[in-house]
């Protein structure tokens, strides 16, 4: 379990950042200034709170990758893979999502409901898994 200077550490880190990049897509404009906070829950679970209307990758981060450094190193690097060109497309079905990757753009859809993520870019979904792949695997 994390201790609280961790955690608020790891909240202080993460409040704010912005991902930058070009659109791929004229709906990645709502996430253009997408801001990430990650918390520590009074459970000791690791929270990502993304503001509207990006708010379901903060979801996708909690439900399916969860506190699994192997799920999300492993999600990061068919990513990155597809970005370089080196991999496929492909999709993914978790816990409580859908992610579809393809080459130029990740799409995210809730499993259970008609709710739809807006398109990102590989690399703004590259950097929200970086960081939430550091997040997790802070002591």
């Amino acid at each position: 379990m994390r201790n609280l200077s961790t955690s608020l550490l790891a909240s202080f880190i993460f409040l704010g950042l912005q991902t930058t990049g070009s659109l791929s897509r004229a709906s990645e404009s709502n996430c253009d200034n997408l801001q990430m906070n990650l918390p520590i829950d009074p459970q000791g679970l690791p929270k990502a709170t993304i503001a509207a209307p990006c708010e379901l990758y903060g979801g996708f981060l909690e439900s399916d990758i969860q506190g699994s450094p192997k799920i999300c190193t492993d999600l990061l690097t068919k990513i990155n893979q597809v970005k370089k060109g080196t991999g496929k497309g492909f999709e993914e079905i978790g816990n409580a999502f859908s992610l579809v990757v393809n080459q130029s753009s990740v799409n995210l859809s809730e499993l259970n409901s008609e709710k739809v993520a807006p398109t990102i870019s590989l690399a703004k979904m590259s950097d929200i898994l970086t960081r939430w792949c550091a997040f997790i695997q802070m002591p």
